[in-house]
């Protein structure tokens, strides 16, 4: 009997003997309370810290990609930019073909105006015509080079404006 009521001691009567019991059993059921409490807290400690963790690299991430769109928009706006400069040279530069295409019909015309007038020149030194054939040759001569000059003007400033496009 003594070893079945282990709380009991010389002295005790049964009923404080069973209150002991029931207060041992209590105890128990209380500290397995606690025990399950802690671990309930520790668990919740650790999702806790977890939670900071996946946190903290969100805010991160976040950050990383904030300054990425900023970026992004950034070059977008220079792209953009350099778009708007490309359309103008090549606005430019169409304008500037054309030019030069104008400039080669003229001065193709010019050269046959010129071999048209030396033959006529020609032909009246042949024929003995008067002085002012000559001079109106002379002059047609003196306006094909200047047209000459301004062509190879023209056309190296094409040129320049090419090579400096490119």
């Amino acid at each position: 009997l003594l070893k079945r009521l282990p709380l009991s001691s010389p002295g005790t009567s049964f009923d404080e003997c069973r209150l002991n019991s029931k207060t041992g059993h209590d105890y128990e059921h209380l500290k397995l309370q606690c025990m399950k409490a802690m671990a309930d807290l520790q668990s919740l400690q650790n999702q806790h810290s977890t939670t900071l963790k996946r946190c903290e690299e969100a805010v991160k991430k976040a950050d990383f990609y904030r300054r990425v769109a900023s970026e992004h928009n950034q070059l977008k706006e220079e792209l953009d930019a350099v778009r708007q400069h490309n359309i103008q040279l090549l606005r430019e530069h169409n304008h500037m073909k054309q030019t030069c295409e104008e400039l080669r019909r003229l001065h193709e015309d010019d050269q046959r105006e010129v071999a048209e007038m030396r033959m006529l020149h020609q032909q009246a030194m042949r024929e003995g015509l008067p002085d002012v054939l000559n001079k109106l040759y002379e002059t047609t001569v003196d306006k094909l080079e200047v047209m000459k000059s301004d062509y190879e003007a023209l056309r190296k400033r094409y040129n320049e404006k090419t090579a400096s496009h490119n």
